[in-house]
């Protein structure tokens, strides 16, 4: 089992123009769904910025184009361009196989051997998201202890069956692949993204790595109001490890619409090339309404959300950077804004739908309206927002492909949905508003008592539940996945914000001695140290 996390943020629907998103934008920092936001567009050369929050919980300051976020996954554009310049330069070749700048590695798979530096940057290598032996000693940090010696090892032991070469995304890949380029010219990634990338495009803010960056001008990390701490890399430095700001990308975005570009912009605008039934280098592509590709990534760690398209056939590009957990819908609002989509807002009276319906016994969805938007929640899940389909009694979610079709309304309200996703589709039926998702008020716990639960707890098998606390604040991370803050309700008790889920903690005298998760069932977690 697993905690499913799906994100809660603002819906918009394409087209909304830039007065709408800010404003929506501000209502989720005032829900403390955010803390810091920055919305940058570039159209043919114009470029604007708009800051919204704090840029921590300590200060006033609101956030502007030179306040620095962590962007995560956007990294691996980065390593993208970095291997195509190390390309150009003929240091390497994308069917150089990974044991050919790996030898110290004795490999137990050749097929593993084989794996391409091509295949790495297109995620078709084969390899799994993260590797088996991550084992991070600070569950809010858990990338940073993860070193070559590490790496090298799941590697050399790694004997999948079949090493299945169909696009599957993979942070280990990226990371690896950023490895390999820092080896070629005898240098850390960091070292080399700067000398070889960014020094070149004059993103004098970027950076793989904290060191050197004025801290004053970086963002909190934040969820739902509780501060998140930084994440460092390592030897995977190259899934995740930059940290930029919207000037910086803005002006990257200016590079990858420049006409007849030289030098590093080349190799950059080649990473934007898609040759017919090929994977691009890194981004993933949106084929917009007329036709036309706009190339787009988003990123998230441990307390940042953020986004970022480009669109060089018609000299456009968004930003979109947040100290925010809500990463699906970060991606989402960027999505909407990149897709340029000019149909018209329908109002919709949303009162006929609020309410909770139920799919099989003890599984209900809550359908909730909020700043004249509807939203879903599944139990055991988190929000996610609804917008009209243009269809009478229909609307969808596009970023999980579902549609929510509901029936003809009785009195006033409807009496059940039709949801259909993968090509499934299941009923539902109105039913008590006691039975849905309610709200919970939050207490304050000292941070003696925080302490007491600290420890590991045993899920299943190689699934373990994390539990630190750091500056009166308790987190939870289950394994393969980022901590989340978890907020008290009563003493031992604890619940998410950010997914429909709540953890008891039981004792042994005055001894925390176990936990149980109540996300879809309950699910018991022994202490194990």
């Amino acid at each position: 089992m697993s905690l499913l996390i799906v994100c809660c943020f603002i819906s918009l629907n394409h087209g909304q123009d830039m007065d709408k998103l800010t404003l929506g934008i501000q209502n989720a920092v005032e829900k403390e769904e955010i803390r810091a936001a920055v919305l940058a567009t570039y159209d043919n050369g114009e470029t604007v910025i708009h800051g919204f929050g704090h840029v921590s919980s300590s200060t006033t300051d609101v956030p502007d184009g030179d306040t620095i976020f962590e962007i995560g996954s956007i990294t691996k554009v980065f390593t993208a361009i970095l291997a195509q310049v190390l390309v150009d330069a003929e240091t390497l070749n994308w069917d150089d196989p990974i044991s050919k700048h790996l030898t110290e590695i004795e490999f137990a798979s050749p097929d593993v051997a084989a794996i391409t530096l091509k295949e790495l940057a297109t995620h078709t290598s084969g390899l799994p998201r993260l590797a088996n032996n991550m084992q991070p000693e600070d569950a809010l940090d858990p990338y940073a202890d993860y070193d070559q010696t590490a790496l090298h090892e799941f590697l050399g032991g790694f004997q999948p069956q079949v090493l299945t070469k169909q696009p599957a995304y993979s942070n280990l890949g990226m990371g690896l692949l950023g490895h390999i380029l820092g080896k070629a010219v005898d240098m850390s990634y960091p070292d080399a993204l700067r000398h070889f990338v960014l020094e070149p495009l004059a993103l004098s803010s970027t950076s793989a790595t904290y060191e050197g960056l004025i801290t004053a001008n970086i963002a909190t990390g934040s969820s739902n109001g509780a501060d998140m701490p930084r994440w460092t890399f390592d030897v995977i430095a190259g899934a995740g490890a930059i940290l930029s700001n919207a000037e910086d990308l803005l002006r990257f975005i200016a590079h990858a619409c420049t006409v007849n570009p030289k030098n590093e912009v080349q190799s950059l605008q080649k990473t934007l090339m898609v040759d017919e039934g090929q994977h691009p280098l890194a981004w993933q592509v949106l084929t917009t309404s007329n036709n036309e590709q706009i190339f787009w990534h988003n990123g998230g760690t441990g307390g940042y959300a953020t986004f970022m398209a480009v669109d060089p056939v018609n000299n456009k590009g968004w930003v979109l950077l947040t100290s925010s957990t809500e990463y699906t819908s970060v991606t989402d609002i960027g999505l909407n804004m990149a897709s340029r989509d000019e149909s018209e807002e329908v109002k919709v009276n949303l009162a006929p739908y609020v309410g909770v319906f139920e799919l099989i016994p003890e599984f209900y969805f809550t359908i909730s309206e909020s700043d004249g938007k509807l939203f879903a929640q599944a139990t055991g899940q988190g929000k996610f927002p609804l917008t009209f389909s243009g269809k009478a009694l229909e609307f969808k979610y596009d970023a999980a492909q579902i549609q929510i079709r509901f029936d003809d309304l009785i009195d006033g309200q409807s009496p059940g949905f039709e949801i259909i996703q993968a090509g499934q589709s299941n009923k539902t039926k109105r039913v008590s508003d006691d039975l849905g998702i309610q709200e919970r008020e939050e207490i304050e716990v000292s941070e003696e008592a925080l302490l007491s639960y600290v420890g590991k707890y045993e899920l299943a098998p190689q699934l373990i539940i994390d539990v630190t606390a750091r500056d009166k604040q308790l987190y939870i991370q289950l394994t393969g996945q980022p901590a989340l803050p978890v907020f008290a309700t009563s003493k031992d008790r604890f619940f998410y914000k950010v997914v429909d889920a709540e953890i008891q903690f039981q004792r042994d005298g005055e001894t925390v001695s176990s936990l149980t998760l109540y996300q879809n069932g309950e699910h018991v977690a022994p202490r194990i140290e």
